[in-house]
């Protein structure tokens, strides 16, 4: 059984399940947690519910981080939330964790009253480009030369929250370049 909370600081040592992929972005775990004690109430965890005992001898259990998601309040042209980082472990794919989190994470956009969800995802990403998509969200921009490594322009997809019921935080706006940012 998944279950869905919000990370807490221990859970950062087993977000590496999560991260066993090429596509997944990977992190110091320094930076985890200067970015967890920073925004914590955008951080959630899927979870795997009566993980394996520690030893024979004891009967404490983990529950092992499958999937997580990570985000922050930012003011763009409005308050917005921006998806920094979601993973789900390979083997916990297609199970709709990725969209249980991301739920999640719109639902506290909400919460906040923050008008748009956005994020930033590598060109060449086709699977997650498709799975935002699918969730409604949609091409805001390109942003070239976005990626240092490797280099790669990335697309920046944006999903309007309950406060804008217009739909006017996602319409697409000019092409940029990293050096006119």
């Amino acid at each position: 059984m998944i279950i869905y909370e919000p990370v807490f600081p221990a859970d950062i040592l087993s977000f590496d399940l999560a991260n066993l992929d090429s596509k997944s972005e990977n992190f110091t775990f320094d930076y985890y947690l200067d970015y967890f004690l920073k925004n914590q109430s955008h951080f959630f965890a899927a979870k795997l519910f009566g993980g394996q005992p520690h030893s024979p001898s004891h009967m404490i259990y983990t529950n092992p981080v499958v999937g997580y998601i990570f985000g922050k309040k930012e003011l763009k042209e409005k308050l917005c939330l921006h998806l920094s980082a979601l993973s789900v472990a390979p083997s916990y794919r297609k199970l709709k964790i990725g969209s249980k989190l991301m739920r999640l994470f719109e639902e506290n956009g909400d919460s906040v009253n923050a008008w748009f969800s956005d994020l930033f995802v590598r060109e060449s990403n086709a699977a997650a480009i498709l799975f935002y998509k699918k969730l409604g969200y949609e091409l805001y921009r390109k942003i070239f030369s976005y990626y240092s490594y490797p280099a790669e322009d990335a697309f920046e997809m944006r999903k309007s929250l309950q406060k804008d019921v217009e739909k006017t935080c996602q319409i697409r706006v000019k092409d940029v370049d990293t050096k006119e940012m």
